[in-house]
């Protein structure tokens, strides 16, 4: 499966902040768009990751300072987990779990198409592997049927 097509089954909203906005505007976005990470983005190209995480990092480093005096690209996380939407879906789940990442964000056509929650990948993941091993295990019983006859 592409991830093009899981990215069909989910709503969607733009997750996207620009960096060099405010950390304030950044969680009333988090807030009204009832998601968990935006992808921090440098014009189209995404360049970090800002949730619920860097939210409490920012509270603890920059005790006092308001929050509409920080950027997001003092606070996000560098480096998002990026997938092209034509990639397949099986070859992704390990780069986002290797990378011990929470979201992946998706490009097509060299704009971001979405968000997918680790959760919705695995959650498919498993579905398609549990799909394949009821499979497997009527062919053997029917192998096993044909063996007694």
């Amino acid at each position: 499966m592409k991830i093009k097509e899981l990215l069909g089954q989910v709503d969607h909203i733009d997750h996207s902040v620009p960096q060099t906005g405010t950390v304030a505007a950044a969680i009333e976005r988090l807030q009204t768009s009832q998601t968990r990470v935006l992808i921090a983005t440098a014009g189209e190209t995404p360049v970090g990751v800002f949730g619920e995480r860097e939210v409490l990092h920012c509270l603890l480093a920059h005790r006092g300072r308001p929050l509409s005096d920080i950027l997001v690209q003092e606070v996000m996380t560098r480096q998002p987990v990026v997938a092209e939407a034509e990639a397949e879906l099986a070859s992704v789940v390990d780069a986002v779990l290797q990378a011990d990442a929470t979201h992946l964000a998706v490009m097509d056509a060299g704009r971001l198409a979405g968000v997918l929650p680790l959760a919705a990948l695995l959650r498919h993941q498993i579905d398609s592997l549990t799909a394949e091993l009821h499979y497997l295990q009527d062919y053997i019983s029917d192998l096993h049927e044909a063996d007694q006859d």
